[in-house]
């Protein structure tokens, strides 16, 4: 199972992903289950930010730009490394749930996904995948 500070961005990424799709259910329901069995006092709070950042990114479209996508990756990010580190127990549910992401979106295995990925002084970007990774940089 991958470190869990990687983990909060990919479960962050996945969400992301549902929020923009069909399987946003699927990734909802589980996810905020996992959240209620850790932290229940948080769920509420927690389920109405999914709604508001999943009508954002519907509103935006096929297009929701790269400033958008970056701020919403960072808070959940942010918000899901917090929670792992109060809760690390949660870790191996987080990891199944994005392995059932997966498998609903059609990533599995022979899927191909691009990432473009920009930092600005100095910055530092976390990417991470499973299977063959192929990173190029210039």
């Amino acid at each position: 199972m991958p470190e869990i500070a990687e983990l909060g961005p990919r479960v962050a990424q996945a969400l992301l992903g549902a929020m923009a799709s069909d399987g946003w259910n699927a990734m909802k329901a589980p996810f905020i289950a996992i959240w209620r069995k850790y932290n229940p006092s948080a769920v509420d709070k927690v389920d109405r930010k999914l709604e508001v950042d999943r009508e954002h990114v519907r509103e935006a479209g096929d297009s929701p730009g790269e400033d958008m996508n970056n701020h919403l990756l960072l808070q959940w990010s942010t918000r899901l490394e917090d929670f792992l580190e109060e809760f690390p127990q949660a870790a191996p549910e987080l990891q199944r749930l994005i392995v059932s992401s997966n498998q609903i979106s059609g990533k599995g295995a022979g899927a191909s996904v691009r990432i473009t990925a920009k930092a600005d002084r100095r910055g530092k970007n976390y990417i991470s995948g499973t299977g063959d990774v192929n990173v190029t940089g210039n």
